[in-house]
């Protein structure tokens, strides 16, 4: 299994609209194939958020963004600002 961390900025000004948007996203994501678990967190404070995800196969942890539809597009059009992924995998869980 493979985890997938997914870092993003958001201007404070523009926090809630962004994350407004955070249900369409985990919706987008469970339809992708090899899904395990998908959750996003963010902090308004400091103006960080965090998808994170676990997925059965490396190959369906590295899909692209595309796939999620034109939400990521909205977002950064909101002014989020989306770094790339980062794929790691699961040696150990509870």
């Amino acid at each position: 299994m493979f985890l997938r961390i997914t870092r993003t900025r958001i201007e404070s000004a523009k926090y809630d609209q962004v994350m407004g948007l955070s249900q369409e996203v985990v919706d987008a994501v469970k339809k992708l194939p090899g899904l395990q678990h998908v959750s996003m967190a963010g902090d308004q404070s400091n103006g960080r958020g965090t998808i994170v995800s676990v997925w059965d196969t490396k190959d369906h942890a590295q899909f692209d963004r595309s796939a999620l539809g034109d939400v990521v597009a909205r977002a950064q059009e909101m002014g989020a600002q989306i770094e790339a992924p980062e794929i790691y995998e699961i040696t150990a869980q509870s």
